[in-house]
C-alpha cells in the first residue's frame, strides 16, 4: 500500500489517530513521512516525539495473527464513524442534506490533513458551500476556487477576510439538486485541489 501522504513510497507504518478518545482516521505513511507526521488537530511549537505520540497510536504492520500466532493475512482495519473513501461515498451526505427535515442542516468534509474541503449546509430550502482558503494552501488555490465558481456563473454570496489576514473565506450558494451539488463538489475537489477519487476524507455533522 502506497503511503497515504506522499503517494510515492511503500507505506510500513498504520497510524490510528484519536482526539477526545474518538477514533479518527487510519493512515498509512512511510517511513520518511511518518519521521515528520504532524495530526491535523496537533498544536504547532510542540514537535517533540512523545509530546507529538499522545495523539497517535502507531503499529508497523505487515500481517495480523491470531491469538495462536497464525497468519490473518494482511492488515484490514475498520472503517471508523465519520471516515469515507473516494468521491463516490460523499454523495450519501449530500442526499441526507437535502432530504433533512431541520430548518438547518450542514456537514464539513476535508482530506486527512485538511488541506483540502468544506463545509456544505441547507437553510430554508438554500444550498451554500463555505471554503476557508488559508495562507498554508498552495499560493494560487484561491485564484483556481474564484475561477472555477466564475466558469459555473457563481459570485460568491460572502468574501470575507479571515482572522489575522490568514486567508479568505468564500461562501457561494448552489443552485441545482442533490446530485448538481455532488457532481459540482467533486469537480471542485478534483480540479482545485487536486484531490485523488480515491481520497479519504473525514466528514462531520
Amino acid at each position: 500500500m502506497l503511503c497515504s501522504k506522499c503517494r510515492k513510497e511503500e507505506a510500513t507504518a498504520t497510524l490510528h489517530l484519536t482526539e477526545d478518545a474518538v477514533e479518527m482516521p487510519v493512515i498509512e505513511l512511510c517511513a520518511g513521512c511518518y519521521r515528520t507526521f504532524v495530526p491535523p488537530e496537533y498544536s504547532q511549537g510542540q514537535e517533540e516525539p512523545a509530546q507529538r505520540d499522545r495523539y497517535l497510536h502507531v503499529t508497523t504492520q505487515y500481517h495480523c495473527v491470531d491469538q495462536h500466532g497464525n497468519s490473518l493475512g494482511p492488515p484490514t482495519p475498520s472503517k471508523p464513524a465519520g471516515i469515507v473513501k473516494g468521491l463516490g461515498e460523499l454523495a450519501p451526505h449530500i442526499d441526507r442534506l437535502f432530504s433533512s427535515d431541520s430548518p438547518f442542516s450542514s456537514f464539513t468534509v476535508f482530506t486527512i490533513e485538511r488541506k483540502a474541503g468544506f463545509g456544505l449546509r441547507r437553510q430554508k430550502g438554500e444550498t451554500s458551500i463555505v471554503l476557508m482558503i488559508t495562507r498554508e494552501l498552495p499560493p494560487d488555490t484561491e485564484s483556481h476556487v474564484r475561477r472555477f465558481f466564475q466558469r459555473h456563473g457563481l459570485p460568491p454570496k460572502r468574501d470575507t477576510l479571515l482572522l489575522n489576514d490568514s486567508g479568505r473565506c468564500l461562501d457561494y450558494t448552489l443552485p441545482g439538486s442533490s446530485e448538481d451539488v455532488y457532481i459540482l463538489c467533486g469537480a471542485l475537489l478534483t480540479d482545485c485541489f487536486q484531490v485523488p477519487k480515491d481520497q479519504v476524507f473525514v466528514v462531520r455533522g
